[in-house]
Parts: structure tokens; C-alpha cells; sequence
């Protein structure tokens, strides 16, 4: 502490906090920077929160704090009856640590590289056209989540993979009952439905990568193919990172692209300059990340007693490394609070550091730098319909709505 009062537990899921989460965090990181609260389990070594640019960053790096769940052994165990969600969870290369998390990271790095995505540049510009005409179709008014950022991001990351486009609305309903992991809302009847998708899931993308296997063409999901035996671990471990990439792939760009569009017409004189190209539309682009960013908590377990910010935290701790506020940190961003389109905000923290820094973060920029360039282009007056904004909750933050006015 810093001789100011002390703070409550801080609880991301406050509706407050979920609302408006900025000035709660500028409190904590001025006042309780390394904040712990009481751990969800008891055999935990606790809870702790990072407020600041400088500890979120030492913790995303430091290998002393990982992914592998595993290691807490019975202390977040899932019950008997989940072992197939279970069993698809521990596959995926977000919650494992090297050398696992190394090799599944290889098997696909190649291809959400910046010559990839950007090979996918003139799928996701035709997409982002074709969606804005049908939601022009209807009249000046539209949906800015449901009708453009969701389907485009959805769209984008199905081209990727090759899923066939009369299975893409399949998968799409699938994975989004795995909200429970992707959210972290975990508990009882939300992971029972989320077991249920898994094993719907499976039997999906085992039949697309037994297909590829048969007849390739060019895509991740052929050369996740070559080779498989159909009852080998390695085509249970393609299945489960064909779900984690699909979901992961438009979970977060959905929130940050809503999150863009919003921001800039709150603030008119920066969709000005980019629409009268008085700015420049990717240094913006970093801006707009590090102002909102879709995810505002990355998580870690300690796996032995460290220090981090003057503070000890015991082994088998719960850390969260908050996004959100590192990224409105004055250290490292003079006046946070003020969005600024000439910034250089490439040190934002929002695809993460290290080991498990985000595999996608090309593709999202480029599927938000093109969502913006339509818009810019075809809607040059472009207003909010509403003020009134509701965000989504816990980990992952975006408008649940966008509801937009064309002004043709």
C-alpha cells in the first residue's frame, strides 16, 4: 500500500466495474497495484490482481507463472461427467505450458502470419461489402454487432480454417454454448451445456479433417489433415485446435471491432480525421486497441513462491494480469484517459506478452483496419442510434449491441 485508504476486494463481475471499468482501475493501480483477494478454493494460495504496465508485463513474461491448469491438481478439477470437455480443454494450446504449448503452437503458427492474413484481405473486404448491403437493405438502421462486426469476424476466421460455408452456422451455434470456457462463467448447468457442444464439436471437425484427409485443398484444415490416423491422439489434438482457434478466432475480434466503431463515434472529430484521411487508419488501429480492448484479463498460476511488485505471492496462486488497465497506465501512456488517434500505442498490451501472446492478432488487425475502411467509405455519416451502451460481461468486453444510423 501507498498510505491511501484501502480498497475492497475488487470483483470484476461488479456491474459497476463491468460498466465503466477504467476509473475503478485507475483507484487500484494508484493505490493497491498487486491487490489480493480471497482465492475461489481455499487449498489456493490466493488471488491477485495486476494493475500496472510494468507487473503485467513481468508476469506474462515470467515462466514461473503459466496456463497449465493441471497443476493445481484437485483444486479446479472438473467433476467425472465433464471428462470429454475436460479432455478437448487440456488439448488446446492456450492452457499449456512448453514443451506441450510450444509443439501445438507450431502445428499452425504459420498460418495467422502477416502475409497469411493478408492474403485473406480481399475475402474479408468482400465480406465486410456484402454485409453492410444486406444491412442497408432494410432501411438506415442496423445492428453494428449482429449485422456486420459478428458475421464478419465469424466469416473470417471459418475462410481461414476451410470450414465449408453450410457448416460454418453449425459450428458457429456449437461454439458459442462453450461460452462457460471462453468467458470463464464455468459453473454448473453453463459447463454441462458447454460438455454438450464439445462433444458435438468433436464429431464436427473429426468428419471435416477426415474429409481433407481424403480430397485436400488449400487450407489450415487440410494441412492439420495430412497424415492423421482416424483413432491417433494427433487427430484428437487437430480437433480440439480447429474448435479453440474458431472460437478464439472471433470471440475477441467481435469485441474489438464493436469496441472501434463505438469509440470513434463517441468521439466525431476522430472519425472526421480518419473519414477526411487526416489520420492514419493503422496507427489508429493500435489506439483503438489500447482504448478498448476486447479482453481485460489474462490469467496465470504461480508455480512457486515469487515476488512481483514489492508483494509475495505463494505458490498455487490465482493471477490476473489486467489488460484493461495497463493499457491506461501514465507510465507508459501520457494522459490514458484521452483517446488519440496520432499516438504510438504499439506498447498496449491487448494480444498479450510472451509464450501465449495471441496467434491471431494479425488477422484481427486487418479484419478491424478493413471494418473501418467500408464504413469510412460507404457511411461517411455514420451516427449512434442509441448512447446507451451495455457491455458484455466478465473477462472477454464488448458492446452486446451497436445500434447504428447510415445517414444516407
Amino acid at each position: 500500500m501507498t498510505g491511501h485508504e484501502p480498497l475492497p476486494p475488487f470483483d470484476p463481475s461488479d456491474p459497476a466495474i463491468r460498466a465503466d471499468p477504467y476509473p475503478h482501475y485507475r483507484r487500484y493501480r494508484e493505490s493497491d497495484p498487486v491487490h489480493r483477494t480471497e482465492p475461489p478454493d481455499k487449498r489456493l494460495g490466493g488471488r491477485f490482481y495486476l494493475f500496472r504496465h510494468g507487473d503485467v508485463v513481468e508476469a506474462l513474461r515470467d515462466p514461473r507463472l503459466g496456463r497449465d491448469w493441471r497443476r493445481l491438481n484437485a483444486a479446479l478439477k472438473l467433476p467425472p461427467e465433464l471428462d470429454e470437455l475436460q479432455s478437448m480443454f487440456y488439448r488446446w494450446m492456450l492452457i499449456v505450458d512448453p514443451p506441450h504449448h510450444t509443439r501445438l503452437r507450431g502445428t499452425v503458427s504459420h498460418a495467422f502470419r502477416p502475409r497469411r492474413a493478408t492474403a485473406l484481405a480481399s475475402y474479408v473486404e468482400a465480406r465486410a461489402e456484402a454485409l453492410l448491403d444486406e444491412a442497408l437493405a432494410s432501411g438506415k438502421g442496423f445492428d453494428g454487432v449482429r449485422q456486420y462486426a459478428l458475421p464478419l469476424t465469424v466469416g473470417a476466421i471459418a475462410e481461414l480454417l476451410g470450414v465449408p460455408e453450410e457448416r460454418r452456422e453449425e459450428v458457429f451455434r456449437s461454439i458459442r454454448a462453450l461460452g462457460a470456457i471462453f468467458t470463464g462463467e464455468g459453473t454448473g448447468a453453463n459447463l454441462g451445456g458447454a460438455a454438450r457442444s464439445a462433444a458435438e464439436l468433436s464429431r464436427i471437425f473429426r468428419e471435416l479433417l477426415m474429409q481433407r484427409a481424403d480430397a485436400p485443398e488449400d487450407d489450415l484444415l487440410s494441412e492439420l489433415a495430412a497424415g492423421l490416423d482416424p483413432e491417433s491422439e494427433a487427430l484428437r489434438e487437430a480437433i480440439a485446435t480447429c474448435v479453440l482457434l474458431f472460437g478464439a478466432g472471433f470471440a475477441t475480434t467481435v469485441h474489438a471491432m464493436s469496441a472501434a466503431i463505438l469509440t470513434l463515434l463517441r468521439h466525431p472529430r476522430a472519425w472526421a480525421a480518419l473519414r477526411d484521411e487526416r489520420a492514419n487508419l493503422e496507427r489508429a488501429v493500435e489506439e483503438l486497441l489500447r482504448y478498448e480492448p476486447p479482453l481485460h484479463g489474462n490469467g496465470r498460476i504461480s508455480y512457486e513462491d515469487l515476488e512481483i511488485g514489492g508483494v509475495e505471492i505463494p505458490r498455487a496462486s490465482l493471477v490476473s494480469c489486467l489488460i484493461g488497465s495497463a493499457n491506461r497506465d501514465p507510465d507508459i501512456f501520457p494522459d490514458p484517459e484521452r483517446l488519440d488517434l496520432g499516438r504510438d500505442a504499439r506498447a498496449h498490451l491487448t494480444f498479450g506478452q510472451g509464450i501465449h501472446s495471441c496467434l491471431g492478432s494479425p488477422l484481427a488487425r486487418l479484419e478491424i483496419r478493413t471494418a473501418l475502411a467500408v464504413l469510412l467509405r460507404r457511411l461517411p455519416e455514420l451516427s449512434l442510434g442509441s448512447q446507451r451502451v451495455e457491455w458484455t460481461a466478465q473477462v472477454g468486453r464488448g458492446p452486446t449491441k451497436l445500434p447504428l444510423v447510415a445517414n444516407l
